[in-house]
């Protein structure tokens, strides 16, 4: 589906329009505003899964608990005044696990009433139960995107490593999607599957599509560019705390 479409019509047209010009404009490295169109927020240092791919896998966390998380007054502070200088868009994670904060929605709905047009964030899905999902939607969330990157229970044990399934994490998105549809008879937030293509999951990528194709609004495909070290199906099992 066209995301940015559904999204428009949960917003002023014309203020959603001017956004996604600025935004194309500053991606494609031509137009440079005074203040940043897009803001991406690191509530939490903390993950609760392992991949290989990603800096989880070789970053510790020890010290890093609930004290050094990032503070409410401090992010409304920031929402305030950069919504006065033209903030649009917010992504409510950059590499962690953000459902971790139990709170992650008071962040979400404080933005959206301020004038944030656009507010996003990735998961790896594992934490989506239904309490959460009724407080994600009636927060104001636009978009939510979970990462998967395989179809097959053995390749998902490989890539993403935790003490989850594919078959919990799979059913925790559709029940997201049933109760979004269902209950509360709206697109938003709209869902996106992603897939981070490597030389170990590539095979899987046709029938990821083909499963999804019908359930999700959007599937992403990424290709890995792979800094880090052991590769993906050397790397030993585990869970950080």
């Amino acid at each position: 589906k066209d995301i940015h479409s559904i999204v428009r019509k949960y917003n002023d047209a014309e203020a959603f329009d001017e956004y996604r010009r600025l935004w194309m404009e500053s991606y494609k490295l031509g137009e440079v505003p005074d203040f940043p169109i897009q803001l991406d927020f690191e509530l939490n240092y903390s993950c609760n899964f392992q991949c290989p791919m990603c800096t989880w896998s070789s970053e510790s966390t020890a010290g890093m608990g609930k004290e050094t998380w990032f503070d409410f007054d401090v992010f409304k502070e920031v929402i305030d005044q950069g919504v006065k200088k033209g903030l649009k868009v917010i992504r409510m994670n950059y590499i962690n696990e953000p459902l971790i904060r139990p709170e992650l929605s008071k962040f979400i709905k404080y933005a959206r009433e301020a004038g944030i047009l656009d507010i996003y964030f990735s998961t790896n899905g594992s934490l989506l139960n239904e309490r959460i999902a009724r407080k994600l939607i009636e927060s104001g969330l636009t978009r939510l995107q979970v990462s998967l990157d395989a179809i097959s229970e053995e390749m998902y044990g490989t890539i993403r490593v935790s003490k989850f399934s594919l078959d919990q994490v799979t059913k925790n998105i559709l029940k997201f999607i049933e109760i979004r549809d269902t209950e509360y008879k709206q697109e938003l937030p709209t869902v996106r599957v992603n897939f981070v293509k490597t030389d170990q999951n590539k095979h899987e990528l046709n029938d990821f599509i083909e499963f999804w194709k019908e359930k999700a609004d959007g599937i992403g495909v990424q290709d890995l560019v792979n800094i880090m070290k052991p590769t993906i199906g050397e790397h030993k099992k585990g869970v950080k705390s």
